[in-house]
């Protein structure tokens, strides 16, 4: 299926199935809205398709897995050179089939030339990675190169789909507004967490563009829809706004109903055709003869040519 003419839920749902192509999946999460839920939620995606896949889970904060994972790896408690070797040894054990592996958390490894090993050992034809970096957990500068990138930039750039998750009940929100929510502890009540939240889906096609989706995900009910992005809102806002003014000025109606609005963008303009023509002839004053002018040839005041 083509990511230009699939929806954002349709292609989340291709992605999670593993139908679509789309090799390293990033989940960015904050204290506000973890990744857990969505973590599920690819595997129980997974799962649900009854595919062979083989789900490979890297733990570095998740002392017990209550998923279904064919293998558990322990990442916390060994260098990371040995867990390289536990991960080549797995790989090795399910060469033939399709593979997802899970990590918990990017944010423990510390320097970007871990990160680009291992995503040099795990990027197979059979294999999709997805992990998840909490971005309000700061990250250590690789101090042998200070103007190099940092880990998190490595992953966005190196990540064929990301995924940003907030809190459904928090809309309409600059990045700096939600880190000032995160860092002053003003986190709403009943909000954060839950389980159905909202996503930001950006996804590479294989020419490098990207393209970016508003998603409300329902991990309860597994259902994905559409969400309205700022501008609709703002559009919709405007509006509103607009016919609330009108209201109760006069005795008839001034507003516009939305078939109303639809049906006026639809009317075409009256001389929009003839001006198609205007400017073909620079300096001189285009007129068009019809059969009921009367044209004197004996007028020498006449302006125009003559049309015979």
């Amino acid at each position: 299926m083509s990511a230009s003419i699939a929806s954002g839920p349709v292609l989340l749902n291709r992605i999670l199935t593993l139908r679509e192509n789309t090799p390293f999946v990033l989940a960015l999460d904050t204290a506000l809205q973890s990744s857990f839920n969505i973590t599920k939620e690819f595997i129980y995606k997974t799962r649900s398709t009854n595919l062979p896949v083989k789900i490979i889970f890297v733990s570095f904060e998740t002392k017990q897995v209550h998923f279904s994972v064919d293998e558990f790896i322990d990442g916390l408690k060994v260098p990371f050179d040995q867990l390289i070797e536990q991960l080549e040894r797995v790989l090795s054990k399910y060469e033939n089939a399709q593979k997802l592996i899970i990590f918990d958390s990017f944010n423990y490894l510390k320097t970007v030339q871990q990160v680009t090993i291992l995503i040099h050992k795990l990027m197979r034809s059979t294999t999709t990675v997805y992990g998840t970096f909490h971005l309000d957990i700061s990250t250590t500068r690789n101090l042998g190169s200070p103007n190099g990138p940092t880990i998190l930039k490595l992953l966005r750039y190196v990540a064929t789909s990301i995924l940003e998750l907030i809190p459904a009940g928090i809309r309409n929100k600059k990045p700096d507004d939600l880190y000032d929510m995160i860092f002053g502890m003003d986190m709403p009540v009943g909000e954060c967490n839950r389980k159905d939240f909202k996503c930001t889906l950006i996804y590479r096609r294989k020419s490098g563009r990207a393209m970016t989706y508003q998603i409300l995900v329902d991990s309860k009910e597994h259902t994905y829809k559409q969400a309205e992005s700022r501008s609709d809102n703002m559009q919709s806002k405007s509006q509103n706004d607009g016919d609330e003014l009108l209201n109760n000025l006069t005795t008839f109606n001034l507003s516009t109903t939305r078939e109303q609005r639809v049906a006026k963008e639809r009317v075409e303009l009256p001389f929009i055709e003839a001006q198609k023509n205007i400017g073909s002839i620079a300096g001189s004053t285009v007129y068009e003869f019809d059969k009921d002018d009367d044209y004197d040839d004996d007028d020498v005041d006449n302006p125009y040519e003559d049309p015979m």
